[in-house]
């Protein structure tokens, strides 16, 4: 049985349904997963799907983000939990001793939103890391 690569169902204080971006949901669970997902209005649906998914969890009966769901499809993860996101960092060398070429911060939610053609509408925070490499270094082998 395969492990969850995330598992992490704490709860994230204060961080409630309008946390969770619903065009990443939808597309996720239709485009990627092939199956169908509750409409914007319906919003006991998506609570229990997302209990069901551990993206969400209840605390004093009130629902809350946990923090799996906050880092997947949260709107601004940044702002309930800072230690989120990736400072990427390309130096003109091989160490640290050599200048900085390009430092950047990059943040946001881990899944992407692409449209209905699957094209990318907003790039999730392991594309935005795969783009920066792309950008800032060069293949072995290749004179720049």
């Amino acid at each position: 049985m395969k492990k969850p690569i995330l598992k992490d169902d704490k709860m994230v204080l204060d961080a409630t349904t309008d946390i969770f971006d619903l065009r990443r949901l939808r597309d996720y669970f239709v485009r990627v997963l092939g199956g169908h997902a509750p409409g914007e209005n319906e919003v006991d649906e998506w609570w229990t799907l997302l209990l069901h998914l551990r993206l969400a969890t209840t605390s004093h009966e009130q629902m809350t983000a946990t923090i799996d769901g906050m880092l997947l499809f949260g709107k601004n993860p940044k702002r309930f939990l800072p230690q989120s996101g990736i400072r990427a960092i390309c130096y003109s060398g091989a160490s640290s001793a050599h200048a900085v070429r390009a430092d950047e911060y990059l943040k946001g939610p881990l899944v992407p939103l692409c449209a209905q053609d699957s094209s990318l509408v907003e790039s999730g925070l392991v594309d935005q890391a795969w783009d920066f490499v792309r950008r800032n270094t060069t293949p072995r082998g290749v004179v720049a």
